[in-house]
């Protein structure tokens, strides 16, 4: 009896022992989640080099990607069924296109400047993309027109394009002529602030409708509102305004104060953001955000055990 109880005793003692060795696959909650954009369902975003999808309330992210290149700016179709985005797989930053379940991606364009993703069509069978390749500067891009079907890209006129946003049926877009968003700089007032503009695809004319000395950026038109990035409040943090067409007033939104607002982007109705490193998910319905948690199950390669040579 007493042999049995001491074989039990050791076998638990082994069991416990082996389970402390094996770890639960780790979830952290996660930071730095980058160039969200939002559907009816789903969110995406780009972490650690790669695309990661989660429902609209949060929870545990679904890796889509995993080149050894990073990808950025994805975009959800407006039926949600697939996703544009930018990625160097072959060496070189272009426009992608995959379904949003995952699988194999689609390159479309193939110049060697980069291209960088801005906005679906309303028609869902064109994207919107930004590109140097036939700019006479490196210090701006033009707006480009690409079917996903395949072939060359059509060239918008304008002679400047950063991101944009289309209306309801695609025939105008609200858009910003310079670009400031990977600059590090802090309640800039200066010749390079962006201001927002209209433009018309059909009749080929422009109208500029917001004039700050500060960022007026990230246009994203719903409706017969556009909302969009500004740090045109006392505190001089970057938070989402709203602009109405018909009455050309502007209101806040939100009102953060610790961090700024970051690559907002609109989906049918609700606008996903970056805010100290977590996502937060606005409604439009009544324009209340409100922050997500995303757990994402990682392989997270540097935090095994591992030999290090200390001579």
């Amino acid at each position: 009896m007493k042999k049995l109880l001491i074989t039990v005793l050791f076998c638990s003692f082994s069991t416990t022992f082996l389970w402390a060795q094996v770890k639960l696959p780790e979830t952290p909650d996660a930071r730095m989640l980058r160039f969200p954009d939002i559907s009816a369902e789903r969110i995406v975003f780009a972490y650690a080099g790669d695309l990661w999808t989660v429902p609209k309330d949060g929870g545990v992210a679904t890796k889509l990607s995993s080149p050894k290149g990073a990808e950025l700016f994805p975009k959800f179709s407006p039926d949600g069924k697939w996703i544009s985005f930018s990625g160097n797989y072959d060496g070189n930053t272009d426009v992608y296109v995959m379904p949003s379940t995952g699988g194999t991606p689609v390159r479309l364009t193939h110049h060697s400047s980069n291209d960088l993703v801005v906005e679906w069509y309303p028609d869902g069978q064109n994207v919107l993309y930004r590109s140097l390749m036939t700019s006479p500067s490196y210090r701006f891009n033009r707006l480009y027109k690409q079917v996903i079907t395949g072939g060359l890209p059509e060239q918008l006129p304008l002679a400047y394009g950063e991101l944009a946003s289309f209306n309801a049926d695609g025939s105008r877009i609200a858009f910003q002529l310079q670009s400031l968003e990977f600059r590090t700089w802090k309640r800039y007032r200066g010749g390079w602030a962006s201001d927002l503009w209209f433009y018309d695809l059909k009749n080929n004319t422009s109208e500029k409708f917001t004039d700050f000395a500060g960022t007026d950026a990230l246009p994203m038109w719903h409706g017969n509102t556009v909302y969009f990035l500004s740090d045109r409040d006392s505190r001089q943090k970057l938070n989402i305004w709203a602009y109405e067409v018909s009455t050309k007033q502007t209101r806040a939104v939100t009102e953060f104060a610790d961090y700024d607002v970051k690559w907002p982007s609109l989906g049918p109705d609700a606008i996903v953001f970056e805010n100290g490193g977590k996502l937060h998910v606005l409604d439009l319905a009544n324009e209340t955000a409100r922050p997500i948690d995303v757990r994402v199950p990682a392989d997270l390669p540097e935090v095994r055990a591992n030999l290090k040579n200390v001579a």
